[in-house]
C-alpha cells in the first residue's frame, strides 16, 4: 500500500532575501534615518504647498481639474448637491484678494 504524506510546496523567490528570525533585532543605519527624515520633510512641504494652492480660489486646479472631473463623473444635479455640501462644510477655496472699491453699494430704503 501507498502511504500519503503531505509535501510542503517549495517557495521560489525571484531574488534571495536575507532571513532574520522574529526574535532578533536590527539596527538602522544613519543613512536610512536621514533618508526617512528627507522623505518626511518633502511630504510635509509638498502637502503644505498643495493646501496653500488649493485654498486660493483663483488657482487653475479648480477650473482645469475639479470642474471637468465633476462633469464627467456626476450629472448636473448630483454635482450641484455635492458642491453645496462642500460649501456647507467649510472646506472650500476662498478669494484671497479684497473686493474692488467699485463693488461697494449703499441701498437706501
Amino acid at each position: 500500500m501507498f502511504a500519503l504524506r503531505f509535501v510542503r510546496p517549495k517557495v521560489v523567490r525571484p531574488y534571495p532575501t536575507p532571513f532574520r528570525a522574529a526574535s532578533t533585532s536590527s539596527t538602522a543605519s544613519t543613512t536610512s534615518h536621514l533618508r526617512s527624515f528627507a522623505y518626511g520633510t518633502a511630504v510635509v512641504i509638498a502637502g503644505g504647498a498643495f493646501v496653500a494652492y488649493y485654498s486660493d480660489s483663483r488657482s487653475a486646479i479648480h477650473q482645469y481639474v475639479f470642474a471637468p472631473l465633476l462633469r464627467s463623473v456626476l450629472d448636473g444635479e448630483a454635482a450641484h448637491k455635492l458642491a453645496l455640501r462642500v460649501l456647507r462644510s467649510g472646506v472650500h477655496p476662498r478669494d484671497q484678494l479684497d473686493d474692488d472699491a467699485r463693488l461697494k453699494v449703499q441701498v437706501r430704503m
